[in-house]
């Protein structure tokens, strides 16, 4: 669970070259800037909840968590 915290927690961190990245790559792919702007919206309200992020990357992998935190799925992974 340690891997999955370190990550998000970088990943939150580093959150606007993400997203550069993410809008860079997607133009050099030819993805219409709709649809970026949609990915990239989704990948802010993720690292918006880390917390729930974490919890719900963890249940995904089978980690356990406390009760509490199992039953809190960010909103944006729901979609």
């Amino acid at each position: 669970m340690q891997t999955v915290d370190k990550s998000v927690e970088a990943a939150a961190k580093n959150k606007d070259k993400l997203e550069a990245g993410i809008k860079s790559a997607g133009a050099k792919a030819g993805i219409s800037q709709t649809a970026l702007d949609a990915g990239v919206k989704k990948v802010d309200a993720a690292l918006s909840d880390k917390e729930g992020l974490k919890s719900t990357i963890n249940k995904a992998l089978g980690n356990e968590t406390t009760p509490a935190a199992a039953t809190e799925a960010p909103a944006v992974m729901a979609q």
